[in-house]
């Protein structure tokens, strides 16, 4: 009916504690129509808490079905869980491929920075045998030494940037 705003059907609630198994709610079957006031009343243990903790989607159903207003309550709970799930999944991947992507790079910058730096120290241990050179072979190692200290200097620069 269209004016149904609130309906249970056949819903059952059983709470299981290892072998004990409390049935608060059977086979409970209600309609609550757009506008109507309702009061809920009963003895200690009776459901009215589990039913109202059902109906404010603060616990689910064992069985049967709870629509508000033509919304299936425990389908709409599960699309929300199912919508969870996904995003969980989403932002682990993304985290995956972010480590993955960060240990690339550090594997990059590294063998970038061995390069010069492999220069520099052949440069420096050529200039450290002093007796053998000329002195335009020395100007032209210090160059090439100044010029590779720079160029590693750039690449650590460069390096921190993502840190």
């Amino acid at each position: 009916m269209e004016s149904d705003f609130i309906v249970f059907e056949n819903v059952k609630k059983v709470y299981s504690a290892g072998e004990v198994s409390v049935t608060a709610l059977h086979d409970v079957n209600f309609t609550i129509a757009r506008g109507e006031i309702c009061v809920i009343v009963g003895e200690s243990g009776a459901g009215k808490t589990t039913l109202l903790n059902i109906l404010g989607g603060m616990d689910s159903l064992t069985d049967g079905s709870v629509t508000v207003d033509g919304v299936d309550e425990v389908a709409a709970l599960a699309s929300d869980i199912d919508g969870m799930r996904d995003a969980i999944i989403e932002r682990m991947g993304n985290e995956k491929r972010a480590w993955e992507a960060n240990s690339e790079l550090i594997t990059a910058m590294s063998h970038d920075i061995r390069t010069p730096m492999t220069s520099l120290i052949g440069y420096l241990g050529l200039l450290n045998n002093t007796e053998s050179l000329t002195e335009e072979e020395r100007r032209r190692y210090l160059e090439a030494a100044y010029g590779k200290s720079l160029a590693l200097k750039e690449l650590t620069d460069e390096l921190f940037k993502y840190f």
